[in-house]
């Protein structure tokens, strides 16, 4: 790109010129390659470029597997469950201490749930209502 500038305009009619500077080039390579000839290039010990990321001894090597657990131990083996006994039913003693179960209608038992259900979430509000009341009682 230097060479550019460097350029000289020359007439058309001064073809004779041309010539004698296309001699004076072609020795000028001739000289040149008998000065790249005798040109030995310098070795010298620098080390090769190194790439991004870890070193290649760096990697993670695969672990060793681990040692197989041992077999566990046999587990002893059940003991028999001696059968309960058997005692005779005493039923007029079953009779005398049993009361009789009270019945219930599902109706009632859903009204009750509810009512108990209302009365906690009441709770809940005036327990709630009354913690934020106390925020302000120091503003009055």
């Amino acid at each position: 790109m230097s060479n550019i500038s460097n350029i000289e305009e020359i007439p058309l009619e001064a073809e004779p010129q041309l010539q004698e500077e296309e001699q004076d080039i072609r020795e000028n390579e001739e000289n040149n390659e008998n000065i790249q000839e005798d040109i030995q290039p310098v070795e010298e010990n620098i080390p090769p470029k190194r790439g991004r990321g870890r070193p290649a001894g760096a990697k993670n090597k695969a672990k060793a597997p681990p040692p197989p657990k041992p077999k566990p131990a046999p587990k002893p083996k059940a003991k028999r469950k001696q059968p309960e006994p058997v005692y005779e039913d005493d039923s007029s003693e079953d009779d005398y201490y049993q009361a009789p179960a009270p019945q219930y209608d599902s109706r009632e038992i859903a009204a009750e749930v509810l009512g108990l259900l209302q009365h906690q979430k009441r709770q809940n509000n005036m327990a709630r209502r009354s913690h934020y009341a106390s925020w302000f009682q120091n503003m009055l």
